[in-house]
């Protein structure tokens, strides 16, 4: 994994705890299986190349 793209998801997320408190993550860079149900106003979607 990329240090800057480490060092960067941390500010990110950093900065919605500190609006949102119960913003939480996992291991960064982990390998993981998502399931969504889209229920809310917004969605975002992240890519990889």
């Amino acid at each position: 994994m990329n240090r800057q793209s480490e060092q960067l998801f941390i500010y990110f997320v950093t900065q919605a705890q500190a609006v949102y408190p119960a913003v939480a993550t996992g291991k960064f860079g982990a390998k993981m299986q998502v399931s969504l149900c889209n229920d809310g106003p917004v969605t975002f979607l992240l890519e990889t190349h």
